[in-house]
């Protein structure tokens, strides 16, 4: 009996030796031949593989899985502001633009601690760094004051662009055309200018090429999706005046229109009047006409001096950049405002910093006239192009009286962090250096014409002839009645009792007069 126990557990060795040896296959039987083993073991192996493969399956899938629930509860948790930058960006864009609308803010949108948050990151910024003077201190009261309404209606908004409509108001409540909200055309234009610049240093770029900016309005459905200048120029029969008009200040279009403009002047040598229509234009994109007007009309040197007032570090970068990439502007270093004397329609106290700013353009020898046309909705960059190119002795002032802001070449984006917005706001204050504010009130027009076609009436006075005669005209009397103003501000300072005087002397008469009227009636 121990015998055959012992050659029973020797046989059972030798099975799980044979085993581990085939790599676990079952193929030990004595009864079968080698043939039949053989086809047993092929058997086995093939179900081997083929369990390999459906758990290697099982496993791929179960990983998609994880990784596809990660990525949906962080979307919902973070809202749109974890998007990268692909390398792909054209065919990325396009294929969002086609395809995404602004959903709800339960679906892909933005929570309503999102929007909060956006919106006390607009209102901080723009309380700590609007440009306050008597001019604007009322707006700037409305806009703080506005606060709590919007920030309810914020709170109870329930889409995307729900919020999109409610900062552009809130932010119209300063009644100034450099702060505006930008919009997807306006955005598309400028993206595509700044595309194929490699200065990433440049904070204009950066704003703009943000990811989740580009996300942001790519997603925004506009009916106007596209800028453009549309300029367009225009000579007389006799070719000795160019007529020039636009839409707007469009950055995307800055190569074409200068090329055009200068191919047309230089094949154009009998030029001596230029007409350049800017009614209506509404732009803080200096850039433009950097490019395109000064390079072409300019006849004589710019050199102006400005002092700019600001109350934050917010413009340091904007600064500095200028300074290391332009060869027109000039910032000072940074100096504290309290040196600085007393200014007029300037509470100094709302100010923390100052620098001198120096526009330098040299001239490109073109000897003709330029009448530049305004309107009262002519805004922002305009503006500043048509108070140098008055200061250099070259152009002309036509029409209405514009819009009124301050001379700027740093208007800085706001990028509000979690919608991808993008806000336009100014931070500066520009002292010219007689010691008043740079505003437009300090561009004079030159000939005042009150007509629904300024440019039409324009052109007429130039081919009678009596344009520059009324031009001057003008001015004489503008002069006369500036120097009356004056005589009369200084009879105030030098009598300051006497007009409180008169006015008691009035006020002594018609009490007279109606103690009078009493004593007839009784």
């Amino acid at each position: 009996m121990k015998r055959r126990h012992k050659n029973s557990s020797r046989d059972k060795n030798k099975i799980k030796r044979k085993r581990s040896n085939n790599s676990r296959i079952k193929v030990y039987n004595p009864n079968l031949s080698k043939e039949a083993l053989r086809r047993k073991k092929k058997r086995a192996l093939a179900n081997k593989k083929k369990y390999r493969r459906r758990r290697i399956g099982i496993l791929v899938v179960f990983i998609l899985i994880v990784i596809f629930s990660v990525k949906l509860i962080s979307r919902a948790l973070g809202g749109d502001h974890n998007y990268t930058y692909p390398p792909f960006r054209e065919e990325v864009r396009n294929d969002i633009n086609n395809n995404v609308m602004v959903s709800l803010t339960e679906g892909r949108g933005l929570t309503s601690s999102e929007k909060l948050d956006d919106f006390e990151y607009l209102t901080d910024t723009i309380k700590k760094t609007f440009p306050a003077d008597q001019k604007n201190i009322e707006n700037f009261k409305n806009f703080k004051e506005g606060y709590k309404e919007f920030k309810d209606k914020i709170s109870k908004s329930k889409t995307d662009e729900e919020f999109y409509k409610l900062i552009e108001e809130y932010v119209a409540l300063l009644n100034d055309s450099d702060y505006s909200l930008m919009h997807k055309a306006e955005y598309n234009s400028i993206l595509n200018y700044y595309k194929n610049q490699k200065d990433d240093k440049n904070p204009w770029k950066e704003s703009i090429e943000n990811p989740t900016v580009l996300d942001r309005y790519n997603r925004i459905v506009e009916d106007q999706d596209h800028l453009d200048s549309n300029l367009s120029l225009d000579l007389s029969e006799d070719k000795k005046t160019l007529t020039i008009k636009l839409n707007d200040f469009v950055l995307e279009d800055i190569q074409r229109d200068s090329e055009n403009l200068k191919e047309t002047i230089d094949s154009n040598t009998e030029i001596k009047n230029v007409f350049l229509d800017l009614t209506s234009i509404n732009s803080t994109d200096n850039e433009y006409w950097i490019e395109v007007f000064i390079p072409n009309l300019l006849k004589n040197d710019i050199n102006e001096q400005n002092r700019i007032l600001y109350r934050s570090d917010f413009n340091n970068r904007y600064f500095d950049y200028i300074n290391e990439n332009t060869d027109y502007a000039n910032f000072s270093k940074e100096m504290p405002a309290n040196n600085l004397k007393k200014i007029d329609g300037v509470n100094l106290i709302d100010y923390m910093y100052y620098r001198d700013l120096t526009f330098t353009f040299k001239n490109n020898k073109r000897n003709f006239n330029v009448f530049i046309i305004l309107d009262s909705k002519t805004k922002s960059a305009p503006e500043t192009f048509a108070a140098l190119m008055q200061k250099s002795y070259n152009a002309y002032i036509i029409g209405q009286s514009p819009y009124g802001s301050a001379l700027s070449i740093t208007n800085p984006y706001l990028n509000l962090k979690h919608s991808g917005l993008i806000v336009k706001i100014n931070t500066t204050n520009a002292i010219n250096y007689f010691g008043k504010i740079d505003s437009i009130e300090s561009l004079h027009t030159d000939l005042i014409i009150n007509s629904e076609d300024i440019l039409e009436e324009a052109q007429n006075k130039l081919k009678n002839g009596t344009l520059l005669n009324e031009i001057e005209y003008f001015k004489e009397n503008d002069k006369a009645l500036k120097e009356i103003d004056k005589d009369k501000e200084k009879e105030k300072t030098q009598n300051p009792n006497q007009s409180k005087n008169q006015k008691e002397e009035k006020n002594e008469k018609e009490d007279k007069n109606q103690d009078k009227d009493k004593d007839e009636t009784n």
